[in-house]
């Protein structure tokens, strides 16, 4: 007798796959991107599952939009480092301070722009390409887990708080933490060769962060 895990997981690898093929017979240079949302979309109820879905498409437009406004119109890569941080910082002070499933959209901002800024500033990848193809993969991952597992979800019974209890001290000990350790890696990484080190560290992560 199959365990009702067994019926979830087979939708999730028809969804996964569905979106990774469908990623490479359109040529997307990342297409493992598209099968990502399968796993982090996917929720215990019905509105949830919607709710993530367009907040993941929300949050990676304008992490994609921030991200590559910075690699194309600032020239310093002191000033992109610096929109980074704050970035990073703001995204994840607001979402612990709103710490609910409405926070997805306010983390993903932050994630993107990392995604984005990183293999541009690196010389890795070019800015538009790279950002075009992160929203692609994430409108495809959405749309194939939002197909195959929308109607076997089962609807909250109640609804969901829009915030958290989270008060805005704590909230602002986030902001500090999370900019800190992003402006610290830059800092150290500029005082160990200057922003040559920087763009050999940003290569082999970005390596790291392709490779299937």
């Amino acid at each position: 007798m199959l365990t009702p895990h067994i019926p979830r997981a087979l939708r999730l690898f028809i969804a996964a796959y569905a979106a990774l093929v469908l990623a490479y017979l359109l040529g997307l240079h990342n297409p493992y991107w598209a099968a990502m949302p399968v796993f982090v979309v996917m929720q215990p109820n019905r509105q949830d599952l919607l709710l993530r879905g367009v907040f993941r498409m929300v949050g990676t437009l304008i992490g994609g939009g921030i991200g590559l406004a910075a690699l194309l119109y600032i020239d310093n890569p002191h000033l992109i480092a610096a929109v980074l941080v704050v970035v990073v910082a703001l995204s994840a002070s607001i979402a612990y301070w709103i710490g609910t499933i409405y926070a997805y959209a306010t983390m993903l901002v932050g994630i993107t722009c990392v995604v984005i800024i990183i293999p541009g500033l690196s010389g890795h990848a070019e800015p538009v390409p790279l950002a075009v193809d992160r929203v692609w993969c994430t409108l495809i991952g959405v749309v194939a887990v939002t197909l195959t597992t929308f109607f076997s979800t089962p609807p909250r019974k109640e609804s969901a708080p829009l915030r958290a209890d989270h008060s805005v001290t704590a909230s602002l000990a986030r902001f500090v933490t999370a900019g800190g350790i992003v402006a610290i890696a830059m800092a150290v990484l500029n005082f160990a060769g200057g922003m040559a080190a920087w763009r050999r560290w940003g290569l082999r992560l970005a390596r790291a962060y392709s490779r299937p």
